[in-house]
């Protein structure tokens, strides 16, 4: 355990971000599921709906940034919302 006032608080801090973060990426990974159908086939009618969780989870993380990034990218060029 940390003796200086100011480790302390970035304990408390990092345990409050890591919470924060764990909610982000389990809602994450659940809408990423609702993509694809048991065959592994996308659902068409769900790729709007994911895209707008992974822009509403990309807004909200504190630390996960580049994974969901790479999420955003890849479910982009599967739905040709970039193009």
């Amino acid at each position: 355990m940390a003796n200086i006032k100011s480790q302390k608080k970035r304990i408390r801090q990092d345990a409050k971000k890591n919470l924060r973060n764990k909610s982000v990426k389990t809602e994450l990974k659940s809408s990423l599921k609702s993509l694809y159908d048991e065959n592994n086939k996308i659902i068409q009618e769900n790729k709007a709906t994911v895209m707008k969780e992974l822009d509403k989870a990309f807004d909200d993380a504190a630390d996960a940034y580049v994974p969901i990034a790479q999420k955003i990218s890849k479910v982009g060029d599967l739905s040709g919302y970039f193009s």
